[in-house]
C-alpha cells in the first residue's frame, strides 16, 4: 500500500541533522548533561514537598545517563509532529508518562511568570534569611565586575549549595521553610528545569513557592513535558551536539516502554514495594529503575558510535513495545498521579487519541498552537 506524501516527507533523514552526521561519520555521540539536586534532602521537608507534589521526584535515587541510548533516541525525534518515528509508527512521552514515572501533578496553574526575579530578589530575607549584606556572594555575574549592575537575578548553584547545605538541629519554622525553599530551588534547577550549564539557579522561580502552608497547585509536570520536547527539539538542529533538559524522564519513559539498552536489575525481578507507606509517599513508577543494575551494552557507545542504539531501534516492532506498563500497578501509585488520570491520553477503538485537556496543557506551556500541533518556538 502506497504511503502517503506528508508520511514520506516525515520518514527522510535529516540530511543536515547534526547528531546523525556526528554518529555515522566521527563514532562521536550527543553530549547529555544530566544535572541533579546536590541540596540535602531532609525528611522534615516531606510535609512540604507532598502539598506541593513534588515528594516523588524528590527522594527518587539518582542513577547514570545512558548517552546512546538517548543519541539514538534524538535521532529519531520530528520537530514537525514532537514525535519519534519508529519502524512500526510513531510514539511519544505523554502526561501520563511524565505523572506515573516522576509522580508530578499534571493539572493546575501553568508554570509561567516573570523571569526577570526582581520582586523575588526584594524578599530574600523574607523567603530564604539571606541578608543584603550576603546577596551579592551568591548570585552569578557578569564578566569580571562585582557591583549591583553586573549582578544577574540568577543563583550561583556552589555558593547557594554550600549556604544551605544542612538543616540546622536548632531551626524554628521559618528556617526550616527557609531550607525547604532552598532545596525546591535546586531540585526545579537541576533536575526538572536544568539549563544547559548546570550551574544557575533562576530567582524567578522562587515566586512560585512564596506560601509552602496553602501553596498554588502548579502544573509542573506539564512544565517539563513541555521542557523535554522543547530540548528535544534544539538536540535535533544543525551545528547542535548536545541535549539537556529532564534527561532522566525520558531515559525512563524509554527503558519502561522498549527493550533498548534496557538493564537488568542485580536482584532478579525487584521492584518497590508499591503503595507503601502511603499513597501521598509512596513510589512512582520511576523506582523500579532505581535500583542496582546490570548495564549490558550501554558502554558501547564509547567505541561504536550510536551504532548499538540505532540498531535496535530500527528492529522493533509492535510487540516489542510495554504499551500500558502501568496497568498493574496503578491503583498503587501515588494520589497525586491518580488525580491526574483525567488528562491522560487514551486508547479508542481506532487508535491512540488526544484528550482535548491534554492539548490545552501542552499548549500553556509550549505556547503557539498551529494546525499541525505546538510550536517549539
Amino acid at each position: 500500500m502506497a504511503r502517503d506524501t506528508f508520511s514520506d516527507l516525515l520518514w527522510i533523514p535529516h540530511s543536515s541533522h547534526r547528531v546523525c552526521q556526528a554518529s555515522e561519520e566521527k563514532k562521536e555521540v550527543i553530549n547529555v548533561k544530566n544535572y541533579r539536586c546536590m541540596t540535602a534532602y531532609h525528611a522534615a521537608y516531606a510535609p512540604f514537598l507532598i502539598r506541593l507534589g513534588l515528594y516523588q521526584i524528590a527522594v527518587m535515587p539518582g542513577g547514570k545517563i545512558d548517552a546512546g541510548l538517548i543519541h539514538g533516541l534524538v535521532e529519531r525525534w520530528r520537530p514537525e509532529t514532537h514525535t519519534f518515528h519508529l519502524p512500526f509508527g510513531e510514539m511519544t512521552v505523554t502526561l501520563e508518562d511524565v505523572s506515573c514515572l516522576w509522580g508530578l501533578p499534571i493539572t493546575g496553574v501553568p508554570v509561567t511568570g516573570s523571569t526577570d526575579g526582581r520582586n523575588a530578589k526584594g524578599r530574600l530575607f523574607e523567603l530564604l534569611g539571606i541578608k543584603e549584606h550576603e546577596q551579592s556572594e551568591l548570585f552569578k555575574k557578569r564578566g569580571s565586575e562585582r557591583n549591583e549592575r553586573s549582578m544577574e537575578l540568577t543563583f550561583l548553584k556552589s555558593k547557594f549549595r554550600e549556604r544551605f547545605g544542612k538543616l540546622p538541629e536548632d531551626r524554628d519554622e521559618q528556617i526550616l521553610k527557609w531550607y525547604v525553599r532552598a532545596y525546591i530551588l535546586d531540585l526545579m534547577s537541576s533536575n526538572l528545569y536544568p539549563d544547559s550549564g548546570g550551574d544557575g539557579i533562576p530567582l524567578w522561580y522562587l515566586d512560585l513557592i512564596v506560601d509552602l502552608d496553602t501553596p498554588v497547585q502548579y502544573n509542573w509536570g506539564g512544565a517539563v513535558l513541555a521542557y523535554l520536547y522543547r530540548h528535544l527539539c534544539l538536540a535535533t538542529e544543525p551545528g547542535r551536539g548536545s541535549m539537556y533538559g529532564p534527561v532522566m524522564l525520558l531515559q525512563h519513559w524509554s527503558w519502561t516502554r522498549f527493550p533498548v539498552l534496557r538493564p537488568e536489575p542485580q536482584t532478579k525481578n525487584w521492584e518497590p514495594i508499591w503503595g507503601a507507606p502511603s499513597l501521598d509517599a509512596c513510589a512512582s513508577f520511576a523506582y523500579k529503575w532505581c535500583c542496582a543494575h546490570k548495564y549490558v551494552a550501554s558502554s558501547h557507545y564509547k567505541t561504536q558510535g550510536a551504532r548499538i542504539p540505532r540498531g535496535q531501534f530500527q528492529s522493533l516492532t509492535e510487540d516489542h513495545v510495554n504499551w500500558e506498563p502501568y496497568g498493574r500497578v496503578y491503583s498503587k501509585l501515588p494520589t497525586v498521579t491518580q488525580q491526574g488520570r483525567p488528562y491522560y491520553l487514551y486508547r479508542g477503538v481506532d487508535g491512540l487519541r488526544m484528550n482535548h485537556s491534554y492539548t490545552e496543557v501542552l499548549q500553556s506551556h509550549l505556547g503557539v498552537k498551529g494546525e499541525n500541533g505546538f510550536s517549539c518556538d
